[in-house]
């Protein structure tokens, strides 16, 4: 059984870019604008603090992340910095 396989319960993200991909596996957390919904999952399924997959667009599981407030795509008025995806664990290597 896959990784992947064992962790389908969490919500999934998908990381678009290359270069953005590369940093999740230093560890880097991904500004929440570079990821996207896997596809058929529903917006519902993220909230505040869930460990999420964080997937390349290939659909290899690279890393787990926290979602924060806001969820993908949400955009806080206001604020300084754009939300990010912190990593809590890298699951590959380079």
């Amino acid at each position: 059984m896959s990784l992947d396989l064992a962790l389908e319960a969490l919500p999934a993200v998908v990381v678009d870019d290359d270069t953005t991909s590369a940093r999740v596996l230093n560890g880097v957390p991904v500004p929440l604008k570079e990821v996207r919904w896997e596809e058929g999952a529903e917006a519902e399924r993220y909230v505040a603090g869930q460990t999420v997959r964080l997937k390349t667009r290939e659909g290899r599981l690279v890393a787990l992340a926290t979602m924060p407030a806001g969820g993908v795509g949400s955009s806080v008025s206001g604020e300084s910095s754009q939300p990010v995806l912190p990593i809590v664990k890298v699951l590959v290597e380079q």
